[in-house]
């Protein structure tokens, strides 16, 4: 599938997210159950120095410019860039969801449990439910929400990823088909089932404890990298 058709498919999937997304916050939000003590407490930490691990898992968040490195090409004209409004309005909604992605589970789990909970998000969920309606628990519902969130990301990042392997490999045509781009979709499956066979959930864990770790070594790479490219194209 190439990128936009790639993109139009995902678009579908997130407009249909977006019902799924206003039911559980309403819900979470108005829960009689949801103490505000719990996040004013969190905000009484905000002197203590984060660990570097938390720093590199906030920065899971910004990376969307490495899949513009792939999207861009679809922008045929020239981008306009956003005007003040627009830029505020984009930054007051992505602020909101980091925020509620994180306080909705203290204010409903409590800061003193949220810990013991390998997936804060699920037991949140499974804790709240509908009053009306053939849908007894809100839990249904957000596993479709997670479900549908999960095939974004994950079909997002195979894309990005094979699309910039075979950027960086000679095109091997037999037949006039590429082969190069099945050889990486066979790698990329071969690795996701070794880890499946041979690393448990804590194994996981620590990987992914790992490698939030060296995305800001990645990432502080890759913004240098962008800026000498763009200064060796301006001197040429």
């Amino acid at each position: 599938m190439n990128s936009e058709r790639l993109l139009y498919a995902l678009e579908i999937v997130i407009l249909f997210s977006i019902p799924l997304i206003m039911i559980i916050f309403f819900k979470s939000i108005f829960n009689p159950y949801f103490k505000w003590d719990g996040i004013k407490i969190v905000f009484t930490h905000f002197q203590e120095k984060p660990s570097f691990t938390g720093i590199g898992t906030a920065s899971y968040s910004l990376l969307g410019y490495y899949y513009l490195g792939i999207f861009n090409r679809l922008f045929k004209k020239k981008v306009k860039p956003l005007k003040l409004y627009q830029a505020i309005g984009i930054g007051i909604v992505g602020i909101m969801n980091l925020f509620t992605s994180v306080f909705i589970p203290l204010g409903l789990n409590g800061i003193d449990t949220i810990d013991n909970y390998t997936f804060p998000w699920i037991a949140t969920a499974d804790s709240m439910h509908m009053e009306f309606g053939f849908i007894e628990r809100v839990l249904f519902l957000f596993l479709l929400l997670y479900i549908g969130m999960a095939l974004v990301g994950v079909t997002i990042s195979w894309h990005v990823s094979l699309e910039y392997f075979k950027s960086c490999t000679p095109q091997i045509n037999w037949k006039n088909i590429n082969v190069v781009q099945y050889f990486y979709v066979l790698l990329f499956i071969t690795i996701i089932l070794i880890c499946g066979i041979f690393l448990d959930e804590t194994d996981v864990y620590y990987v992914t404890k790992l490698y939030f770790s060296l995305l800001v070594f990645v990432n502080v790479f890759v913004t240098a990298l962008m800026f000498w490219i763009k200064r060796r194209a301006k001197v040429k």
